[in-house]
């Protein structure tokens, strides 16, 4: 994922960063997986920020690979 310079981003844009269909971010949105608003006259808009930090609370570090390991 590449990150982004805005913090609200339409469903497509969110759908592109994250290399799924637009369709897949509604399906997360309408189980609240992601941090979401719906305004009058502006649409749906997803945090990608509170996204971001939300992935980085479930990272898992790589393994320090030792002698011999490959």
């Amino acid at each position: 994922m590449e990150p982004q310079k805005r913090r609200w981003l339409r469903v497509s844009e969110f759908a592109a960063a994250l290399g799924v269909h637009p369709r897949t971010v509604r399906r997360m949105i309408s189980r609240r997986q992601v941090p979401f608003v719906k305004r009058p006259g502006v649409g749906v808009r997803v945090d990608w920020e509170a996204y971001a930090a939300e992935l980085e609370r479930y990272k898992v570090p790589a393994r320090e690979l030792g002698r011999g390991q490959v």
